[in-house]
C-alpha cells in the first residue's frame, strides 16, 4: 500500500482506538461480537501492511 496510504491511517486508526463497538446489524449479539471482532482484525491487518510498506 505504501505512502499512498497514508491519508487512510486515521479513518483506520478510529476503530482500533474505539472503547465500543462498531456499530453492525446482525440478529444476535454474539454475531455482532464476530462480526466486530472481524472489522477490527481488517483494520489492525490493513495499518499494519501501511505502516509496514513505509518502514522498508
Amino acid at each position: 500500500m505504501g505512502r499512498h496510504a497514508l491519508p487512510a491511517l486515521p479513518s483506520l486508526t478510529a476503530p482500533i482506538d474505539r472503547r465500543t463497538r462498531l456499530p453492525v446489524n446482525d440478529s444476535t449479539r454474539d454475531g455482532e461480537t464476530m462480526l466486530d471482532e472481524r472489522l477490527l482484525a481488517a483494520a489492525i491487518d490493513a495499518r499494519r501492511a501501511i505502516l509496514a510498506d513505509i518502514a522498508s
